[in-house]
């Protein structure tokens, strides 16, 4: 199962003891930009981050009508973790139907209770962990309204920013690493869900905060996959194409500012990004993989197994998907860049591209379908 979780400024390698299961790879080459409780303070509280089902489809499938969940990753920090080590608790939400990009309260899903915070460090008392949070079954949730997940970290009161349990995230302005999206989640402000993944919850009130996402990555039932953009932000070194030394072999980050809204068409002036389709399979070795794309949205979710054995579903469009190439990988990974030349750049202003991989396993003669990504220029 995957896999190394590649994040700038700690990168941690964990394996799963369920079999056949891997990280679809939202955290891949996430550039760290602080460590936040958003705007729950000092406060007990709970921290979201959004899943878009307008970004992602074709995951979680252990159940029909669900979104199953078998393991959170997440890097969590306590700034006094001698005196007062903490305990947190996960949580999933369904999208509320009614306000669409917003969680449905009544559908809060106790995913894991009383996780452990970090260890004491050996010097000082910051300490900030890698974490793999694993309930005893997989957890599911309904896919409600556009099909958005909300994954919730619930923190404890404490003596913020002295003391207290935070969690290590991506920002898309106002600080030096910030990750900075295209057009797509412009302008910055007033923050909601066309613009941000994080959002706060405190004493009954939920807001969004301003362009975000906590740096999670999500276990689930089938192969990996997940839509990259390629940038050439200072502040996002992990996103450069090469990408750094030592880190994953495919460009780009899999976050959800410029990895699901990358600036292909030069909004911000100077910017040209390129986009990466990376697939990941437990066991796969050096796999066969066909690279799909499609325009517009996601199409219905329908299993491979409707089709020739294997597993995963097809969410592009039969009617108009393409190929767009294929390619042999290598220690369980295959991935595809596109690149744009400058002369259209501009008319790629608002494009909806659907990327999907699909293996072809030539030893048993089964097929495995990655999740969909949608990325808007």
């Amino acid at each position: 199962m995957r896999r190394a979780f590649l994040v700038l400024g700690a990168a941690a390698s964990f394996v799963s003891t369920v079999a056949a299961q891997d990280f679809l790879g939202f955290s891949y080459h996430a550039c760290i930009s602080a460590t936040s409780r958003g705007t729950v303070g000092s406060s007990a509280g709970e921290i979201l981050t959004r899943i878009d089902g307008d970004e992602y489809a074709g995951w979680g499938l252990g159940a029909p009508g669900m979104r199953t969940i078998s393991s959170v990753f997440l890097i969590v920090q306590d700034q006094d973790a001698v005196a007062t080590p903490e305990v947190f608790d996960v949580y999933l939400y369904a999208e509320d139907g009614a306000n669409p990009g917003f969680p449905d309260l009544a559908t809060r899903t106790t995913f894991a209770t009383a996780v452990a915070g970090p260890p004491a460090p050996a010097a000082g008392v910051i300490s900030a962990v890698a974490k793999v949070v694993t309930p005893a079954l997989p957890v599911a949730v309904p896919i409600q309204g556009g099909g958005d997940v909300f994954v919730a970290f619930a923190f404890p009161a404490a003596a913020w920013p002295l003391d207290g349990l935070s969690a290590q995230l991506v920002l898309g302005s106002g600080v030096a690493a910030a990750d900075v999206p295209g057009r797509a989640q412009q302008p910055p402000a007033p923050t909601g869900p066309n613009n941000s993944h994080g959002l706060s919850r405190v004493a009954g009130g939920l807001s969004y905060d301003s362009t975000r996402n906590w740096v999670i990555d999500i276990e689930h039932d089938t192969a990996a996959g997940c839509v990259l953009g390629i940038t050439n932000q200072p502040s996002c070194p992990a996103s450069h194409n090469p990408p750094p030394a030592g880190s994953g072999p495919a460009p780009g980050t899999a976050d959800f500012m410029s990895g699901v809204a990358p600036d292909v068409s030069g909004f911000h002036p100077g910017r040209v990004d390129d986009v990466t389709m990376d697939y990941y399979r437990t066991g796969s070795g050096a796999p066969l993989v066909f690279f799909l794309a499609d325009v517009g949205t996601f199409g219905p979710e329908v299993p491979v197994a409707s089709f020739t054995a294997g597993s995963g579903v097809f969410c592009v469009n039969a009617a108009s998907f393409l190929t767009l190439g294929v390619r042999i990988g290598m220690a369980d990974e295959a991935f595809l860049t596109t690149t744009f030349p400058a002369a259209i750049r501009p008319s790629l202003a608002g494009f909806p591209l659907v990327q999907q991989a699909v293996e072809f396993d030539v030893g048993t003669g089964l097929a495995h379908a990655s999740p969909c990504g949608r990325q808007r220029f």
